[in-house]
């Protein structure tokens, strides 16, 4: 896969939603379809999220997931929908 752009590039790193809620302690996915919903990630969950990728053995770079935060912060900034 190419570097994510997007919530749903990242979740899909994982084998599904269910499996990527699960790994950062999440029960069941319906924030993790809501993140998606709205392209954004809860700031306290960007820890977990790495560390969960690390785990699992998929290459997840900082600076990949930081562009899509930064990409919707500047869209929520601007007033623009996500």
């Amino acid at each position: 896969m190419d570097k994510p752009s997007s919530v749903r590039d990242i979740v899909a790193l994982w084998p599904s939603r269910l499996a990527f809620a699960d790994a950062i302690g999440l029960a069941g996915k319906a924030r993790v379809d809501k993140w998606i919903q709205v392209n954004s990630i809860p700031a306290p969950f960007l820890y977990p999220i790495f560390q969960a990728a690390m785990d699992a053995g998929i290459a997840l770079a900082a600076e990949d997931v930081m562009r899509v935060v930064a990409a919707d912060a500047g869209r929520a900034n601007r007033g623009e929908a996500a």
